[in-house]
């Protein structure tokens, strides 16, 4: 009866890994948006996140890595957010060519109800359109 015990304990711990915290992921494993002066100056660019079906009250965070595919520097002039339910996070030092840094954002679904559609505009100094990411959401 002992060893069978014994057994059971060592399987929980191994399956639960060892009595570990998980590791918390870093901002750099999350999906890249590429930035570069020439994409921006021709017309902009935009990408969509889906953020799935969510409970009314959830509070979800998405993180990236903005890397910058460009010749020159890029500076993240301003930010904006369609609403106050949608918070930024970016660097504000100069993303230069090559480089990747954090960014993310989260979306406060408290008090929305069905298809959600958010933007974050994000402008630069390569001037010419800013980069468009459009936050898609079903909040039950």
């Amino acid at each position: 009866m002992q060893a069978v015990l014994a057994c059971c304990c060592l399987l929980a711990s191994v399956g639960c890994g060892g009595g570990r915290k998980p590791a918390r992921p870093s901002v750099s494993e999350g999906p890249v948006l590429e930035l570069s002066d020439s994409l921006l100056r021709a017309g902009g660019a935009c990408d969509t996140v889906s953020l799935g079906r969510l409970r009314e009250g959830e509070v979800v965070v998405r993180r990236f890595s903005l890397l910058n595919t460009g010749k020159t520097p890029l500076v993240i002039l301003s930010v904006e957010t369609g609403c106050g339910c949608t918070e930024v996070e970016f660097p504000r030092q100069p993303l230069l060519p090559g480089e990747r840094r954090p960014f993310s954002f989260s979306f406060d679904s408290r008090g929305f109800y069905g298809w959600q559609l958010k933007t974050v505009t994000i402008r630069t100094s390569a001037g010419g359109q800013p980069f468009r990411l459009l936050i898609t959401a079903d909040v039950i």
